[in-house]
């Protein structure tokens, strides 16, 4: 638990429960009945989904919620940061409005309620941050008010980091649109944030698609496909269109759960642990794509792909692992990949939609050696680049979300999922320093993106010329996850020839 501040409850979790109940009292008018409705509004078909549940309901999941960890080199000023989300985000029905059963947007909250929706909290030091975090992240939020906070943690050690963190429901839109609705909240030298984004220009505003805004990274274009025929193509359409169906379950390891648990779903057991890596230099990764002549999301995954393979051998003395032995093992990572969407460039906050697909992505954890691992990886990943493919998968996903049966897209989501071993996220983001708020002077020096999920998650972000990676996962699957923070930038050092 996180140590607090004499002035509040030494109970975090009896602060919460006492600022949750505070929040859903003041939603009500004072004869006890319920403020009238501003506004009303049907949700989308995939925010209806994370709203009601994209899982079968005996898997117990728990409900999805963004969870972004900022450390600052100060404590961003409470009144500019209230200022700035009022002013940019308030004004969006996802952010002013609260969840209805039956998939709606309700707004109650003519101004917004900046007691509920910006909290401060005194704790003891950096690692009293990350336990807070440890709880909160399993925490739902209040349906009687917009379903999004931000929560300033300022820790009592002098020396020690404040932090931010940044919580909401998925329902709202994914991590794309997050990240471009909050980029006019957010300041950087040249005053553009998102012109310092390597991402896709394909998935950009409008404006940085056909310009040079963009970080000079975002130019490189993957390489196109060899040997493709009618055939090949053919059968990508039919895999990215039938992910559940023809996919299979992992093999029997340590870092999964047993066989008989993921038959025919897993089911979620409430204990996850938050655990971020060692950060490294991104020069790390960038010298190891170009000695291998790889993408850096190849490199990532590469060493990921290492890190699991000697954490079992040596953690978890799976023997099938040990002793540089070679073993066909099936192993597979679901991708999350942010897809473009339209962008009206006079109000960001059109960006926030759920517009994502999940591919299956083979690892090659019973490759023995680091070279093995990595080209076996660039071939993994250049087939899910195949056009047929993801045309497949994004078929395959608007069906679930449009046409079939709630029960359907349930099974599905959950039989994936089981089929799985963990979740990989990786997303770059401002390769400069960044102010949060923009009018403020403090400036973001780590981001974590922190996501309890159904299987261990792994969630990368670039930022500032560093790489940020954590780990959320069942503590009985990685009782030590300090030694895969160690094996990690050991596997990136040997990529990049240093080690």
């Amino acid at each position: 638990q996180a140590s607090v501040s004499r002035r509040q409850p030494k109970c975090l979790a009896v602060l919460l429960v006492q600022n949750t109940h505070r929040r859903m009292m003041s939603a009500e008018t004072t004869d006890g009945q319920e403020a009238p409705i501003l506004l009303k509004r049907q949700m989308s078909s995939m925010g209806v989904a994370f709203l009601e549940g994209t899982f079968p309901p005996d898997m117990n999941m728990l409900e999805p919620i963004v969870n972004v960890l900022m450390w600052l080199d100060q404590k961003p000023d409470m009144n500019l940061l209230s200022q700035a989300f009022e002013e940019h985000l308030w004004k969006c029905h996802r952010f002013s409005c609260c969840m209805e059963d039956g998939g709606f947007w309700v707004q109650r909250h003519e101004r917004m309620d900046t007691s509920y929706h910006f909290q401060e909290l005194t704790v003891a030091d950096e690692q009293a941050v990350n336990n807070w975090v440890q709880t909160a992240m399993l925490e739902p939020l209040s349906r009687s008010h917009p379903p999004w906070q931000v929560i300033v943690l300022t820790p009592q050690s002098k020396s020690a980091r404040a932090a931010a963190f940044f919580r909401a429901h998925h329902s709202i839109g994914d991590g794309l649109g997050f990240l471009f609705t909050m980029a006019p909240i957010l300041g950087c030298e040249g005053g553009d944030v998102l012109a310092k984004i390597p991402l896709p220009r394909i998935v950009m505003p409008p404006s940085y698609q056909k310009t040079d805004k963009t970080s000079s990274s975002t130019k490189k274009q993957a390489k196109p496909q060899s040997g493709c025929s009618c055939c090949s193509s053919t059968g990508s359409f039919i895999k990215g269109a039938s992910i559940s169906a023809v996919t299979t379950h992992d093999a029997e390891l340590s870092i999964n759960a047993p066989l008989k648990e993921r038959q025919p779903y897993l089911k979620f057991n409430g204990s996850r642990h938050y655990y971020p890596f060692p950060v490294v230099s991104m020069e790390l990764v960038s010298a190891a794509r170009k000695l291998h002549d790889a993408t850096v999301n190849d490199v990532m995954l590469a060493a990921i792909t290492g890190a699991l393979r000697r954490y079992c051998a040596n953690v978890h003395s799976d023997e099938c692992l040990k002793d540089d032995k070679d073993a066909k093992l099936e192993f597979k990572a679901i991708l999350m990949l942010g897809m473009p969407r339209k962008i009206d460039e006079t109000d960001m906050s059109t960006a926030l939609t759920n517009k994502m697909l999940f591919s299956s992505c083979p690892l090659p954890i019973g490759e023995s050696t680091v070279e093995g691992r990595m080209d076996k990886t660039k071939v993994a990943c250049s087939r899910l680049k195949s056009a047929a493919y993801m045309s497949g998968l994004a078929g395959f996903t608007q069906f679930l979300k449009n046409v079939a049966p709630k029960s359907f897209m349930r099974k599905a989501a959950g039989e994936t999922f089981s089929k799985h071993t963990l979740l990989i996220t990786n997303v770059p983001t401002a390769t400069v320093p960044v102010t949060f708020p923009k009018q403020g002077t403090a400036v973001i020096q780590e981001v974590q993106m922190v996501f309890p999920n159904i299987i261990p998650q792994i969630s990368i972000l670039s930022y500032n010329g560093n790489v940020n990676v954590n780990l959320v996962a069942d503590p009985a699957l990685f009782p030590e996850p300090e030694r895969l923070g160690e094996f990690w930038v050991s596997e990136l050092e040997m990529l990049a020839d240093t080690h």
